[in-house]
Protein backbone atom coordinates (compact mmCIF):
# COMPACT_ATOMS: atom_id res chain seq x y z
CA UNK A 1 0.00 0.00 0.00
CA UNK A 2 2.85 2.78 0.58
CA UNK A 3 4.09 2.32 -2.82
CA UNK A 4 1.04 4.28 -3.90
CA UNK A 5 2.11 7.02 -2.10
CA UNK A 6 5.03 7.33 -4.06
CA UNK A 7 2.97 7.22 -7.50
CA UNK A 8 1.53 10.43 -6.74
CA UNK A 9 3.62 12.16 -5.06
CA UNK A 10 4.50 14.14 -8.33
CA UNK A 11 1.05 15.05 -8.93
CA UNK A 12 0.94 16.48 -5.53
CA UNK A 13 3.87 18.24 -6.01
CA UNK A 14 2.85 19.64 -9.03
CA UNK A 15 -0.56 21.12 -7.66
CA UNK A 16 0.69 22.34 -5.06
CA UNK A 17 3.32 24.18 -7.19
CA UNK A 18 0.82 25.71 -9.07
CA UNK A 19 -1.41 27.13 -6.56
CA UNK A 20 1.75 28.58 -4.60
CA UNK A 21 2.52 30.48 -8.26
CA UNK A 22 -1.55 31.53 -8.54
CA UNK A 23 -1.05 32.66 -5.58
CA UNK A 24 2.34 34.75 -5.38
CA UNK A 25 1.03 36.44 -8.80
CA UNK A 26 -2.14 37.79 -6.89
CA UNK A 27 -0.04 38.84 -4.17
CA UNK A 28 2.60 40.78 -6.35
CA UNK A 29 -0.66 42.09 -8.32
CA UNK A 30 -1.60 43.43 -4.97
CA UNK A 31 1.47 44.24 -3.12
CA UNK A 32 0.61 47.78 -1.84
CA UNK A 33 -2.39 46.54 -0.08
CA UNK A 34 -1.12 42.77 0.93
CA UNK A 35 -1.87 42.29 4.47
CA UNK A 36 -1.37 38.03 5.39
CA UNK A 37 -1.69 34.60 3.26
CA UNK A 38 -1.93 31.44 4.07
CA UNK A 39 -2.24 28.33 1.35
CA UNK A 40 -5.44 29.32 0.32
CA UNK A 41 -6.27 32.46 1.22
CA UNK A 42 -4.86 35.82 0.80
CA UNK A 43 -6.05 39.15 3.00
CA UNK A 44 -6.13 42.56 1.39
CA UNK A 45 -6.63 45.89 2.69
CA UNK A 46 -9.76 48.01 0.83
CA UNK A 47 -12.06 47.07 -1.09
CA UNK A 48 -12.49 44.39 -3.82
CA UNK A 49 -13.15 47.52 -6.64
CA UNK A 50 -9.23 47.74 -6.04
CA UNK A 51 -8.15 44.04 -6.43
CA UNK A 52 -5.81 43.80 -9.84
CA UNK A 53 -5.15 40.64 -11.66
CA UNK A 54 -7.41 38.01 -9.65
CA UNK A 55 -11.19 37.36 -10.07
CA UNK A 56 -13.28 37.84 -7.45
CA UNK A 57 -16.68 35.46 -7.52
CA UNK A 58 -18.21 32.91 -4.84
CA UNK A 59 -19.06 30.33 -7.27
CA UNK A 60 -16.84 30.02 -10.06
CA UNK A 61 -14.45 27.89 -10.24
CA UNK A 62 -10.75 28.90 -10.03
CA UNK A 63 -11.90 32.52 -8.53
CA UNK A 64 -10.99 34.04 -5.28
CA UNK A 65 -14.06 34.40 -3.08
CA UNK A 66 -14.71 38.00 -1.06
CA UNK A 67 -15.41 36.59 2.59
CA UNK A 68 -14.84 40.19 4.50
CA UNK A 69 -13.86 43.74 4.10
CA UNK A 70 -11.95 44.90 6.93
CA UNK A 71 -10.85 48.19 8.33
CA UNK A 72 -8.93 47.36 11.10
CA UNK A 73 -7.05 44.28 11.59
CA UNK A 74 -4.21 42.56 14.40
CA UNK A 75 -1.43 39.74 13.03
CA UNK A 76 0.26 38.23 15.57
CA UNK A 77 1.51 35.26 13.51
CA UNK A 78 0.88 32.18 10.99
CA UNK A 79 -3.14 31.48 11.60
CA UNK A 80 -3.09 34.12 14.16
CA UNK A 81 -4.89 36.89 13.27
CA UNK A 82 -8.06 39.24 13.83
CA UNK A 83 -9.87 41.61 11.66
CA UNK A 84 -12.99 43.87 12.02
CA UNK A 85 -15.52 43.86 9.69
CA UNK A 86 -16.40 47.01 7.86
CA UNK A 87 -20.26 46.87 7.71
CA UNK A 88 -21.20 44.98 11.45
CA UNK A 89 -18.09 46.19 13.25
CA UNK A 90 -17.24 43.29 14.40
CA UNK A 91 -13.98 41.39 15.09
CA UNK A 92 -13.50 38.34 13.04
CA UNK A 93 -10.76 36.30 14.96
Amino acid sequence: MSFLLNIYLPISTFITSYAKEHLIKAINNNRERFMYCDTDSMHLFGTIEEVKGITIHDKTYGAWKHELTFNDFIYIGAKRYAEKDIESGKWDI
